[in-house]
């Protein structure tokens, strides 16, 4: 009969003990290597599972001559499942996009795997890369041994939430969730989001950037995000006092990016307040409209 497991035991120095190791059925795995020796002293040795289908298979270790087979220990059940696949859920602001992730329950296979995305929401766009305009539609590529891959979200409409579809052969098969949310462009200097600042008439140009940005459902500011890739939005720029120093008329920012840089230029003592007119589709924030330039002696 069978004898009960106590404690794993080294095998003694100088003998080599085989041991086969069965895959009860190997039209859902196979085991790559058997038998398994164990040279003394050592207590163990290792060969691998590979799962072929899904389903059940019992892997058995045979005892060999010289050995009990034990009354448990010695066989386990090797459940073979359809991998998962996973998207991290995303807020997208109106007209911009963000990066989502995907990952994969087992690495993609040799060859890699093509995975499906469909937007369920025509307010709702897919892209494989930063810079190519969103489709209704788009595959992204997983390279063989890898489990994750980066893809881009583009949302239109300020409220409301959208799903999406992800599909890949041998996968099982998920969806995503898009919160979608206001947007707005603000200004910035050095110091932050609509952060005032003073210079002198002698400083030179002094940077200031101008951003697309997500908004909360209160138009407060979040953060950054890039505009839409496909889409250039052209911001008109105010200067409450010209006599301060000089400043562009507009700046434009580029699909994929979330901010361009330009110049303020002092010229002599005064205060402005340099400023973005929010286009239509997006949202006056509750911050990042103006900022307060003091220019000193």
């Amino acid at each position: 009969g069978g004898g009960n497991f106590l404690e794993p035991q080294s095998v003694r120095g100088g003998l080599t003990v085989n041991v086969a190791v069965l895959s009860g059925s190997p039209g859902f795995g196979t085991i790559t290597s058997s038998p398994v020796t164990i040279a003394g002293p050592a207590n163990s040795g290792s060969t691998q599972f590979d799962p072929s289908a899904v389903g059940t298979t019992l892997l058995l270790a045979v005892a060999p001559s010289g050995f009990t087979t034990p009354s448990s220990g010695g066989s386990l059940n090797a459940q073979v499942r359809t991998p998962q696949m996973n998207v991290s859920a995303v807020t997208v602001g109106r007209n911009l996009q963000t990066t989502s992730t995907l990952l994969l329950g087992q690495p993609a296979p040799t060859g890699g795997v093509n995975v499906t995305l469909t937007s369920g929401s025509p307010q709702v766009l897919l892209s494989s890369g930063p810079n190519t305009p969103g489709t209704a539609t788009t595959v992204i590529n997983v390279p063989a041994g890898q489990s994750a891959a980066f893809f881009y979200i583009q949302g239109f409409a300020d409220s409301g939430v959208a799903n999406y579809s992800v599909q890949a052969p041998n996968y099982v098969s998920t969806s995503g969730t898009v919160t979608l949310a206001p947007s707005a462009i603000v200004i910035s200097s050095l110091f932050g989001v609509g952060a005032g600042f003073a210079t002198t008439v002698g400083g030179g140009n002094q940077v200031i950037t101008i951003s697309t940005a997500l908004l909360d459902a209160s138009n407060v500011f979040q953060s950054t995000q890039p505009l839409a890739a496909g889409l250039t939005q052209v911001v008109s720029l105010t200067n409450s006092n010209p006599a301060a120093g000089s400043f562009p008329a507009t700046a434009t920012i580029t699909g994929g990016n979330s901010d361009v840089n330009v110049n303020f230029s002092p010229a002599s003592v005064a205060n402005t307040l340099l400023g973005v007119t929010n286009p239509s589709g997006y949202s006056s924030p509750t911050t990042g409209r103006t900022v307060l330039v003091q220019v000193k002696p």
